[in-house]
């Protein structure tokens, strides 16, 4: 039954003709190096309107890093490692390669190079006048309308600094907008955490900061995700607690009835004017909704698709609930009842009992998978004895290119061919964006590693045989 809502839904909202088609998003491609790394690996956060989105991404042992992660529009992002942060602002289909000499030097080239070297100049400036401002001890230095004048008197002058400095070192027209909105909507997030904080003591008149700044109608909000995603949730807090279905509504999730409650507040939605504003919090309810799912959720989707008309939105949306209802799929006994892959990964439970898989993503065009192949060979000779299988899953090709590279590879072990609609499932249900990616299944037919290491690591080795003597 689950299963045949999900498919329902997804068409519904999606009008998709392949019921479990992929969402065809286009890669940022993030490489780079970081001299004397001490980590392993590093975090990419991509701040997309629905939710922020996290990718570990492993550190090579002469700190190099390489990845591609699926991205819906052009915004920021976050690169974290040994405690640092570094922002990049990009599109969808950027390449952009990374050189980290130290926590004061970094080189950017590729896509938006300019942009990404100036914003880290701006946004340590910009880091340097916000902690001046001493914003967290508002609440005992100022009363509401004083507040107000602080932040408003904070943007003017800020602004001002930042414009010319921004001149001083010629910052793109993008990185210059992007501070500017940064400035914006990060000092109306301590505007309304001071009223949530003095909710008995603020006057009439205290939101009306609202409506004095283009807030709502924005567009260069859009590439400012992290602070316009927060900004959209406040607003939308801020209005539905005035409406009079407020307390019904927080009482229904308290309840645990959330299908009664995404109705009431959708309802609410709906009748707003349509903004980006008034998308991002109906996808959020709506994605929410499927914690707790039951038959009824489709009728959701029937009713309030017409909602939404941002394209990179409604397609974040389906990829988020498509990773939340595929989420479980851990084991390959629970693979192995999955349509259209159940086959695949039963055939590779039954012919490998008892054993540990080593299971490799490649594809005939990929040249880092070729490379890879003569490590996987040494490797597997040496792990004869061990009770070790590999597993070889290579992307849509015809059978005889297929064929022909399994055998000038010497691909020794279990060699499966997926097709276009099994490929598009796996990708989903592992996240995979991009290849060679590898795998690693205990005896117990658990995948304990979904991005293990590559055959030419030198760590590898001893890990799977750690984990065949378990």
């Amino acid at each position: 039954m689950k299963k045949t809502i999900v498919i329902l839904m997804l068409a519904l909202l999606f009008s998709c003709t392949n019921k479990m088609d992929s969402v065809k998003n286009d890669k940022l491609v993030i490489a780079g190096k970081i001299e004397n790394n001490q980590s392993q690996s590093l975090q990419i956060i991509s701040n997309e309107f629905l939710k922020s989105n996290s990718y570990n991404v492993k550190i090579n042992n002469d700190g190099t890093f390489q990845t591609s992660i699926p991205i819906f529009h052009y915004h920021d992002l976050n690169l974290i490692f040994d405690n640092q942060f570094l922002l990049l602002l990009n599109k969808p289909a950027d390449s952009v390669y990374i050189h980290i000499l130290n926590s004061d030097s970094v080189v950017f080239s590729g896509d938006n190079s300019k942009t990404n070297s100036d914003l880290l100049l701006l946004n340590k400036k910009y880091a340097t006048l916000y902690q001046g401002a001493q914003f967290w001890q508002k609440d005992e230095r100022f009363k509401p309308f004083e507040f107000l004048q602080f932040v408003d008197d904070f943007n003017s002058s800020s602004d001002s600094l930042l414009v010319h400095y921004a001149n001083q070192i010629n910052a793109s027209p993008d990185a210059i907008k992007w501070i500017q909105t940064k400035l914006k909507y990060k000092t109306s997030d301590e505007l309304f955490e001071y009223g949530r904080h003095n909710m008995k003591d603020i006057p009439d008149g205290y939101y009306a900061f609202l409506d004095e700044y283009r807030f709502v109608e924005n567009d260069d909000a859009k590439f400012c995700s992290e602070y316009f995603s927060d900004f959209a949730n406040n607003y939308f807090s801020y209005q539905l607690s005035s409406n009079d279905n407020y307390q019904n509504i927080m009482g229904l999730f308290q309840q645990g009835k959330s299908i009664e409650a995404a109705c009431i507040y959708l309802d609410f939605i709906s009748n707003k004017k349509n903004n980006l504003i008034t998308e991002i919090n109906a996808a959020l309810m709506l994605f929410l909704s499927i914690e707790n799912y039951t038959a009824q959720t489709d009728s959701l989707f029937q009713k309030y698709n017409s909602i939404f008309t941002e394209e990179p939105l409604k397609k974040q949306l389906k990829l988020s609930i498509e990773e939340k209802l595929l989420a479980n799929f851990k084991t390959l006994e629970e693979l192995s009842k999955k349509e259209e892959i159940g086959e695949i990964f039963k055939k590779i439970s039954l012919e490998n009992k008892n054993k540990v898989l080593y299971l490799d993503f490649w594809g005939t065009w990929c040249g880092a998978c070729i490379n890879e192949f003569p490590n996987s060979t040494k490797l597997h000779d040496e792990l004869k004895d061990n009770n070790i299988e590999f597993v070889y899953l290579c992307e849509p090709t015809d059978s005889a290119t297929w064929i022909n590279a399994v055998q000038k590879y010497n691909l020794s072990g279990t060699n499966i061919l997926l097709n276009k609609q099994q490929k598009i499932i796996i990708q989903s249900i592992f996240n995979i964006v991009g290849i060679p990616r590898y795998m690693i299944v205990n005896k117990n037919g658990e995948i304990i590693d979904e991005n293990a290491d590559r055959p030419s690591s030198s760590r590898i080795k001893n890990e799977l045989i750690k984990i065949s003597e378990q």
